[in-house]
């Protein structure tokens, strides 16, 4: 059984979006044994140029499709609210038609962002949508535009994304303690770093459900919750990664709320998800945020002694 399902994967073809993000560099890795896979970035296909997407996708013919592209700067968003729109929905829904037409699997990543963060406890994946501001409501967009086509789809929800990549909260945190005495961070937005790297190891445990499940696989179809397990604020996550480089963080870090926060973009204060359909469904715990931080870290220090 074992050289049956690992034969099937060889001969599956799959198409990567976004290679070089930060979780595009992850799948890179987690998906390197997928023989037929086929890695790219903007400069090979341009989200804006709907035309460049399709005609990729025709050529290519994957049997699954991930997207790991998006236009993720959540201030600029207000300000270029169409560019927002064209890389998270109408790109999106491109894809989405053309997986239908394929009959091909599309792997799709969106964020805590389309609830407004009012409620009280965990936000399962029955909850009504509220984005507060232009970036969910584009993600959003995304996520309609995918349920419309009927593809064969699995729209994974996630939040607070980090990574040794690219531009995120951790890195930034990091790279103001070398600098700054006084680092003023809010302690009433509440949710769950998620490292890359365990968005990627998901999908390719998902990937590999896929597969095993051959024609039963579309029970599978739908809206996933993923984050690590855990919670804290942004000042408990600056707290943990700070003390972990060895920062005074009593006299370095202070807690501020997000009113005191100048800010033209409204964020949610509860970005907590409930992640128990994905567990049920693909039986698979998700770890502690606290485990991928402490990876973070260690990986980051790694990379300064090398420089």
């Amino acid at each position: 059984m074992l050289r049956i399902i690992a034969r099937q994967v060889c001969m599956m073809k799959l198409l990567l979006f976004g290679k070089n993000g930060q979780v595009g560099r992850e799948l890179q890795q987690e998906l390197i044994n997928f023989s037929g896979a086929i890695f790219l970035d903007s400069s090979e296909v341009d989200f804006n140029d709907l035309d460049s997407i399709r005609e990729c996708l025709r050529l290519q013919r994957p049997d699954i499709i991930i997207n790991a592209a998006a236009y993720t700067n959540v201030e600029a968003a207000e300000n270029a609210p169409l560019q927002a729109y064209r890389i998270n929905a109408e790109a999106v829904e491109i894809i989405a038609q053309e997986a239908k037409k394929l009959n091909a699997w599309f792997i799709h990543y969106s964020t805590d962002y389309v609830f407004d963060g009012c409620k009280k406890s965990l936000y399962d994946e029955n909850d009504t949508p509220r984005p507060l501001n232009i970036y969910g409501l584009s993600k959003l967009a995304g996520e309609h535009a995918i349920q419309k086509t009927g593809c064969k789809h699995i729209i994974f929800r996630t939040s607070w994304v980090f990574s040794e990549h690219g531009k995120n909260f951790a890195k930034t945190i990091l790279d103001l303690a070398k600098t700054s005495t006084n680092l003023q961070i809010v302690n009433d937005q509440i949710g769950a770093p998620t490292h890359a790297h365990m968005i990627a190891n998901v999908t390719k445990h998902v990937i590999q459900e896929i597969i095993n499940r051959q024609d039963n696989a579309e029970v599978l179809v739908g809206i996933y919750n993923i984050s690590c397990a855990g919670e804290t604020s942004w000042h408990g996550f600056a707290e943990f990664l700070l003390t972990q480089v060895g920062v005074d963080v009593a006299r370095t870090l202070q807690a501020t709320s997000s009113k005191n926060y100048k800010t033209s973009v409204n964020r949610p204060a509860n970005s907590r998800l409930d992640t128990s359909k994905f567990i049920n469904t693909f039986n698979l715990e998700l770890p502690h945020w606290e485990k991928y931080a402490l990876r973070f870290v260690e990986s980051m220090n790694n990379d300064a002694r090398t420089a």
